[in-house]
């Protein structure tokens, strides 16, 4: 169930710090900076006299030809000295290079600054500071694109006499990557990837083109392969709404390695997300400037149509039209205010200041890891545009799910389909929202359909204060796990035992659900998302799959109204009020009628949930 993949997400993002803007220019005037030596001891000094919230300083050693990985490091001030200090741990010897730069808040002013990179030579007598250009990434032409044939691809960059290195499977170049001497042939669909290198430069950014060779047949063309475990592949089909350069796409989620939350760049790498990393402006009119700089972790289709990337956790491809989607990195906190990390802040439909209002967007989520790809289209939140989702594996495995109606088609259809109280959810332009998001999780302009399932809710706690609930739940292999409950006396809570079919029978009564309100069931939130304190996990996470199995019955208008034998028969579905209009809307116009209306729609398998252990490609179609 995705609804639990990203709790972790959500609570990280509850609070946040005042944001950080890198502007990439040397503030001349502000400081001084330097290295010192003594004997074989480096140290990579900074002096001010602005007042500082944090300076961190980023560099590298080269030694005998060999570069060291990057150095992230907050710098302290030296009381004594009055500088910002940083001794470099490795002792160093006569020739070697140290390449740094610093990242400073300034406190008054508000937003964080890079200094230019400088290159210092160590054993020169404390000298030798040279500041370092970076050389602007190469150029293919013709240019990425749908060819009906195969291509020969120039590669030009600038300075004209800098050396070129390239890759045709998708991975990164490096210096050790194939030496561009001519054209290149593309006789099928792949992605180019180059380099520019000089003496004197750092090396350019990786440039990347994606080719799709399309004959004239009508066929599809393959799937690119790289050398990651994944290919994502966005495809527009906007009917000419929006042009390649128009369509916007970023994933970001968190690294199985580090468990940090990272973004994926043009080159399918993950890049652990950073405080500094909100350089984008957008005026979100709320009258406080400091809340307007995101991320820029999005790419244009016309660039970048497919990466292959590694393994990654709590994941989301998100995907725009006109504009990217604005998300800002922010400092994670605990319960208690503590700060535990770095999080990432997401689009928030609810919040009229949100800059992703007038925004078209949609996503799917998805984790790639150990047990293989686990993903799916969604609906909990919102309908931006039509989405498809296929994933191809390598056993065989070729399943798509998603809309496959006009955007128009969907819209006036929901209208014309759902009850009274529902039709207002597709009142913008922008997205139809799920009811938690609009009049049913709020007052909208009058209209307050808050306690839409109150009533219903309030009948069956109390007909099951003096009746026992028993329903079985499938577990695969043909195998059930029944539940029974009841109302405890002079309570409003559920208490539930369990009988696993394995001639034990039934557990005594300790897993308890309390009296949820209209919000929670539509949401999953609340008492349908909670466990009973101090308890082991062993109980704790029964209590939530019998909240699922109740959120699902109350949703789909099966509490009370049918027999528990037949909660996992769709025919029984949303016959009786009250019911989710919105989610059985989604399920009547989804592929296979399988949708995500509500978090807990995946109960009984009826949500567009993809998986197989050996994934080739993930596919994302975005119509209009």
């Amino acid at each position: 169930m995705f609804k639990k993949l990203f709790k972790v997400w959500l609570v990280l993002t509850l609070v946040a710090l005042p944001l950080l803007h890198a502007k990439n220019v040397l503030a001349a005037g502000d400081y001084t900076a330097g290295v010192s030596e003594s004997g074989s001891t480096g140290k990579i000094w900074f002096q001010t006299g602005l007042t500082l919230r944090f300076l961190d300083v980023h560099y590298t050693v080269t030694s005998g030809g060999q570069t060291g990985p990057e150095q992230n490091v907050a710098v302290l001030k030296n009381a004594a000295t009055g500088q910002y200090e940083h001794t470099i741990p490795a002792p160093l010897t006569a020739n070697d290079v140290i390449k740094y730069f610093f990242t400073y808040f300034n406190e008054v002013t508000g937003g964080a600054t890079d200094t230019q990179q400088v290159s210092y030579t160590f054993g020169q007598g404390g000298g030798g500071e040279t500041p370092i250009s970076t050389l602007t990434s190469p150029t293919f032409n013709p240019g990425a694109g749908t060819y009906a044939t195969a291509q020969n691809v120039a590669i030009t960059a600038t300075p004209a006499d800098a050396t070129i290195y390239y890759t045709t499977d998708g991975s990164t170049p490096t210096r050790s990557s194939a030496l561009y001497t001519g054209t290149i042939q593309v006789p099928q669909s792949q992605t180019l990837k180059a380099i520019a290198v000089k003496n004197g430069y750092n090396d350019s950014p990786a440039a990347v083109a994606a080719y799709t060779i399309s004959s004239n047949s009508g066929g599809s063309p393959e799937v690119p392969v790289g050398s990651n475990r994944l290919t994502v592949q966005i495809k527009n089909d906007s009917k000419g709404q929006y042009p390649d350069s128009q369509v916007y796409w970023q994933i970001v989620g968190k690294s199985y390695q580090t468990g940090k939350f990272v973004h994926v760049n043009a080159n399918g790498q993950l890049v652990e997300m950073k405080r500094t990393d909100n350089t984008y402006y957008k005026d979100n009119h709320d009258g406080n400037h400091t809340n307007d700089y995101y991320t820029n972790y999005f790419h244009k289709l016309s660039d970048v149509n497919w990466v292959s990337i590694p393994d990654i956790e709590s994941a989301r491809l998100y995907v725009s039209y006109g504009e990217p989607v604005l998300i800002r990195t922010v400092d994670a906190l605990d319960g208690a205010g503590n700060i535990v990390g770095l999080g990432y802040q997401g689009p928030d439909i609810n919040s009229p200041t949100d800059a992703n209002q007038n925004i078209y967007f949609d996503f799917v989520e998805f984790n790639l890891g150990p047990e293989g790809f686990h993903g799916n289209t969604t609906r909990v939140d919102q309908f931006g545009f039509p989405l498809k989702m296929q994933l191809i594996g390598h056993d065989g495995y070729n399943r798509t799910v998603g809309e496959t109606e006009s955007r128009a088609a969907i819209y006036a259809a929901f209208k014309n389909e759902v009850g009274p109280k529902f039709r207002s959810l597709a009142d913008s332009q922008y997205r139809i929202l799920a009811p938690g998001k609009g009049s049913f999780g709020h007052p909208v302009n009058g209209e307050d359909n808050t306690h839409f399932f109150d009533n219903y809710i309030n009948n069956i706690w109390n007909t099951y204060r003096s009746q026992e609930l028993v329903f079985a739940v499938p577990v695969g292999g043909g195998n059930l796990v029944t539940y029974s409950g009841h109302i405890m006396p002079g309570t409003d809570r559920f208490v539930f035992k369990k009988d696993n079919h394995n001639g034990s029978g039934f557990t005594p009564y300790q897993y308890y659900v309390d009296k949820p309100t209209t919000a929670d069931a539509l949401e999953g939130k609340g008492a349908f998302d909670r466990r009973s304190a101090g308890q082991p996990t062993s109980i704790t996470d029964v209590e939530l799959a019998i909240q699922a199995q109740l959120c699902a019955a109350i949703n789909r208008g099966l509490l009370l109204n049918v027999n528990p034998a037949n909660w996992g028969n769709e025919s029984y579905f949303f016959q009786t009020a009250p019911s989710n209009d919105y989610v059985k809307f989604w399920h009547d116009h989804s592929i296979d009628r399988l949708a995500y209306g509500f978090c807990y729609d995946d109960v009984r398998d009826f949500s567009p949930s993809l998986h197989t252990t050996s994934p080739k490609a993930m596919v994302v179609t975005v119509a209009w």
